[in-house]
């Protein structure tokens, strides 16, 4: 029904461009030859309406590994070329979904399909995207230690719709050698029988990443997995007596109060009284520098 007022509006004023004075039938076909797309209902889904709308904003160019609603502007077809059609045709812009415009309409209705065809049309592209989003979830995966994020800090890169993340070859090299440390943990953790629920929880995590967005708050519910892994060396090279590691707890504690004491927030090199906006989807570089 949400379609139908704007079809027929679209398709009048486009036969009126054309020189008609009647909208018959066969005029409806303005609509496919415009848009690419015949208005269809709203698919009842599995899970949610906007599963596969998530897989091609995901998986298109645009995106480059993380969320991107820029797919949503590309232009349509317009077949015959924008001649044809009523001069003040009005596109949504800057991202916004707009179910009353075929195009997104179609969208959520054949977004796996969209989004399997980008991937085709550039293979090479599409793999460096999906391992971009791997790396991106990887990051959320390994932190620093406690509210300082020790060694790598705070302070980095907060991309749209995610979490603060440290940047450089630093960050890198710290995350490579925590992962290197929690594999080798697992191994030795290979024969115990609640491992496998642990690997298969963070594999599903991944999956998500690698066919949606490249988030690294997605990383980060895998955390406990990495930590595990990381204890299990720990305890083989430092002993599990009970004194340096309530000792460092103790200290984490006490960091983490001045952290709260000392601490602000800077967005883009301003100061933040509080969070970004709801409908922020921009990157930004926060820091949290001491007051």
């Amino acid at each position: 029904p949400f379609q139908q007022g704007p079809a027929w509006a679209f398709v009048s004023d486009t036969v009126r461009v054309r020189g008609g004075g009647q909208v018959d039938a066969g005029d409806l076909d303005v609509l496919r030859e415009a848009f690419g797309t015949w208005p269809e209902p709203i698919p009842r889904p599995f899970v949610c309406l906007y599963g596969g709308l998530n897989f091609f904003l995901g998986n298109s160019p645009e995106a480059a590994g993380g969320f991107s609603q820029q797919a949503l502007d590309r232009p349509p077809p317009l077949a015959g070329g924008p001649r044809r059609y009523p001069p003040n045709l009005v596109l949504p812009r800057d991202g916004q979904l707009a179910p009353r415009y075929p195009v997104h309409l179609d969208l959520l209705a054949h977004g796996y399909r969209h989004g399997l065809a980008d991937l085709a049309a550039d293979p090479a592209g599409g793999i460096g995207r999906i391992g971009k989003k791997l790396r991106i979830g990887l990051e959320g995966a390994v932190g620093g230690l406690g509210g300082f994020a020790v060694p790598i800090g705070l302070s980095g890169l907060r991309r749209p719709v995610d979490m603060v993340q440290a940047q450089g070859l630093w960050a890198d090299a710290f995350r490579l050698l925590v992962l290197a440390v929690a594999a080798a943990g697992l191994w030795r953790l290979r024969r115990q029988p609640w491992l496998a629920a642990w690997l298969v929880f963070a594999a599903t995590k991944f999956l998500v990443i690698g066919a949606f967005f490249g988030y690294a708050r997605q990383g980060a519910l895998c955390v406990p997995l990495v930590a595990v892994g990381v204890a299990a060396v720990a305890l083989r090279w430092l002993g599990a007596g009970h004194r340096p590691w309530l000792g460092l707890g103790l200290l984490l504690l006490a960091l983490e109060a001045v952290r709260a004491l000392t601490v602000g927030v800077s967005v883009d090199l301003v100061p933040a009284a509080g969070p970004p906006a709801v409908a922020d989807h921009r990157a930004h570089e926060v820091a949290f520098p001491f007051r």
